[in-house]
């Protein structure tokens, strides 16, 4: 999550970030997964961080990323997150009052999605663990100094 800080830097120095499809990156990672869930989080509360402190790149002075790219930067990391747990709470209300198991079906239906990632590898799974991960960070983001012990990794 490092290298956004660095790439809005960039930006904001008036430089360009160019994208290399063909470059590859490799990262060990550890195989306990609380220890993946503590990075995960870690860097969600970085990108969040960077974004925040960036706030001003929202300007006709950055182009297009400051007027299309860097708000809706700002709508996935904080809108959105925000926004998709209040329409599961929100559908599962409505549609409670139709009728009670709707409303619990609503709930049903969104944990087998959110475990259904430890059978098959899927978009719904991941997105839903993700937007955990950026709510979860959010509130953690303010709370002063960070000292952050490294994850333990092997090669998997």
């Amino acid at each position: 999550a490092s290298d956004a800080g660095m790439a809005l830097r960039i930006i904001r120095n008036g430089y360009r970030c160019v994208y290399e499809s063909s470059a590859k990156f490799y990262e060990y990672i550890t195989d306990n997964l609380d220890q993946q869930r503590l990075q995960k989080r870690r860097r969600s509360a970085r990108l969040l961080e960077a974004t925040i402190y960036n706030i001003d790149l929202i300007s006709p002075k950055y182009g297009k990323f400051g007027m299309f790219v860097f708000p809706l930067r700002i709508l996935m990391f904080f809108v959105v997150p925000v926004a998709f747990f209040a329409s599961v709470a929100l559908w599962s209300y409505v549609l409670a009052q139709l009728d009670l198991v709707y409303g619990v079906v609503v709930w049903i239906v969104f944990f087998l999605a959110l475990i259904s990632g430890k059978w098959h590898s899927n978009l719904v799974s991941s997105f839903i663990w993700h937007q955990i991960y950026l709510l979860s960070s959010m509130k953690r983001m303010f709370r002063g100094m960070h000292i952050w012990k490294a994850v333990e990794r092997e090669k998997v």
